[in-house]
């Protein structure tokens, strides 16, 4: 009867291992695919801040485009007028621009500590893995010893 006890214990400790080891992989799997979509994420919101700028470049065009055109057909092409509006948009377009920096900037900011986070919570997963399994090989560490015993008497 204490040869199966002890069997039974070794079995219980080699699932209690395994169950540790692929504990510890499906931590780490999960986090190389959140981290994976992160950057995805990152790149996507890196690409929309370039649109926009993009886009702002092409109204701040359009703009000045249309006032000159306005201007000319007033006669006042060469009055301050004309200046003032062209630089109403370029001050506009350059506010505008400074918002799109920013907002990437505390975007770029919050994946980096989200990563940061990621990174620390795997580290503890597999931290409290590990503590279970040691626990569990301290606390039985007498009936280990008479599995090994059994097992070199086999």
């Amino acid at each position: 009867m204490a040869a199966l006890t002890s069997i039974l214990l070794g079995v219980g400790l080699a699932a209690s291992a395994a169950g540790s080891y692929m504990s510890y992989k499906g931590s780490q799997q999960t986090a190389k695919a959140t981290t994976q979509a992160e950057n995805a994420r990152q790149r996507s919101m890196n690409l929309d801040a370039a649109r926009r700028r993009r886009a702002l470049v092409r109204d701040m065009l359009s703009a000045n485009a249309t006032n000159t055109a306005m201007a000319t057909a007033g006669g006042t092409a060469t009055s301050s007028l004309a200046g003032g509006m062209y630089g109403s948009v370029m001050g506009q377009g350059g506010n505008n621009m400074l918002g799109v920096s920013q907002n990437q900037q505390l975007g770029n900011e919050i994946f980096s500590a989200n990563a940061q986070a990621r990174s620390g919570s795997t580290m503890a997963a597999t931290g409290n893995g590990l503590q279970s399994l040691g626990g569990a090989i301290v606390q039985n560490r007498e009936t280990i010893g008479r599995v090994g015993g059994y097992f070199r008497n086999w």
